[in-house]
């Protein structure tokens, strides 16, 4: 009913509303291909070797700081040495650009 006439009597703002529709069409892809992107870039894993004697008193009190957050916690024994692998999710997203993160120390 409204179409008719804006067509005939005002061509060029039909043109015009068809540019603005076709532009929010464009954006609102744009924005939500960008947000699939985003959270489809997967994991990013970091190693680092800090070779330095640690005071395991002190790691201790950290590890028992984290308390519940501890997801696993593994003790490896070979020949003599015994190896500890201790991960948690850090719960205060905050910090970490608002994702958990999931720390591993080995």
């Amino acid at each position: 009913v409204l179409v008719e006439p804006l067509m005939k009597n005002t061509p060029f703002m039909w043109f015009i509303l068809n540019g603005l529709a076709f532009v929010a069409f464009g954006t609102l892809c744009r924005r939500a291909f960008r947000a699939m992107t985003f959270n489809a870039q997967g994991v990013i894993t970091l190693k680092e070797t800090v070779n330095r004697k640690l005071d395991m008193q002190n790691l201790n009190k950290y590890l028992l700081r984290k308390g519940n957050a501890i997801t696993t916690e593994e003790h490896v024994t070979a020949q003599s040495n015994e190896l500890v692998s201790v991960s948690w999710i850090e719960p205060d997203k905050r910090e970490w650009g608002y994702f958990s993160s999931r720390i591993t120390l080995h």
